[in-house]
């Protein structure tokens, strides 16, 4: 068990030194190395660690949880991503901002059918029988 959790986790997603859960609410939690936003609680002044979870804010309808090297994302259940933690690139905002506390919308992208996060990029698969990748590929 994770303690405090607050939920049942139906996905687990690894980063590079940071985990998130989905909860059975659709909610997700995240906790570890969160120094550059990749636990999704909109704390830009928290640059440690987070020993227990906290809620990413503004996600309820979470379907997927995936996560990068310092990076977060989620799949909606209305076929949209939300990605937060650094950029890179690979939270898909259209910004060169090297950091999101907070979840941003993926732009561009619908019919999300599954999502993979890498070390600076993110890809999805889309229910048009299509990919996509975005960010850092190096």
């Amino acid at each position: 068990d994770v303690v405090g959790l607050l939920g049942t986790a139906r996905d687990i997603a690894l980063g590079g030194g940071h985990a998130c859960a989905r909860r059975a609410d659709r909610s997700i939690a995240c906790w570890g190395s969160c120094g550059a936003g990749q636990c999704g609680d909109a704390d830009s002044s928290w640059l440690g660690d987070r020993l227990s979870p906290v809620t990413v804010v503004g996600i309820t309808t979470a379907e997927q949880v995936t996560a990068g090297t310092d990076h977060t994302c989620a799949r909606l259940a209305d076929g949209t991503a939300r990605c937060w933690g650094r950029n890179y690139g690979a939270l898909g905002d259209g910004t060169t901002v090297s950091a999101r506390w907070s979840p941003v919308a993926v732009l561009g992208l619908s019919g999300v059918t599954d999502l993979d996060g890498g070390w600076h990029y993110t890809c999805s698969a889309l229910a048009d029988a299509t990919a996509r990748c975005w960010g850092q590929t190096g």
